[in-house]
């Protein structure tokens, strides 16, 4: 009995080790998440013109070998922030959803901008079949995660866009480096 009683002590020590490690694993883990994202930000939209504002500020870091990585369920407006930041970036002609096309190519004179839909793609899809020159043009990709690609071999903002109302919504900005 007290050989048991031994063995259940020893036992019971040894699930709250184990539990504590895992915890501290977690904890170390979240910690090393915390210090690899450098940038977040969170913007709420309520309007076209807060839309319009926020793709004023995004339009400076838009530069060769950039990646806008977009995510949020259909109708959050990733296509609506992609045509602001396009016209702020001077492009003239009309911005469409490349939903059925996969990607649309615009040039503004200095700058070739992909802006690719990955919505209809999966995991197997190479990026690469339709972005030829990722670092040397700047790259829009809404539903990024739907491919299975590198880009933290690039300079990446992962950009969440989360409907809040019917004409609200809450962006965030995210930056490893």
């Amino acid at each position: 009995m007290v050989k048991s009683k031994l063995l259940l002590n020893q036992e019971l020590l040894s699930q709250k080790q184990s539990k504590k490690k895992q915890l501290n694993q977690l904890q170390n883990q979240q910690l090393k998440n915390q210090r690899l994202i450098k940038m977040r930000k969170e913007v709420e939209l309520a309007s076209l013109e807060d839309t319009k504002k926020l793709a004023k500020e995004l339009v400076k870091l838009a530069k060769p070998g950039v990646f806008f990585l977009m995510s949020g369920y259909l109708g959050a407006g990733k296509t609506t922030l992609t045509k602001s930041l396009l016209k702020e970036l001077g492009v003239e002609e009309s911005v469409t959803s490349p939903t059925f096309v996969i990607m649309n190519q615009y040039d503004n004179g200095s700058l070739n901008i992909n802006h690719m839909d990955a919505y209809r793609l999966t995991k197997n899809d190479d990026l690469y079949l339709y972005l030829e020159t990722p670092e040397q043009d700047f790259n829009i990709i809404e539903w990024y995660d739907n491919v299975d690609f590198d880009y933290d071999n690039y300079k990446n903002y992962k950009i969440n866009i989360t409907k809040t109302g019917d004409t609200t919504r809450l962006v965030t900005i995210e930056s490893r480096d």
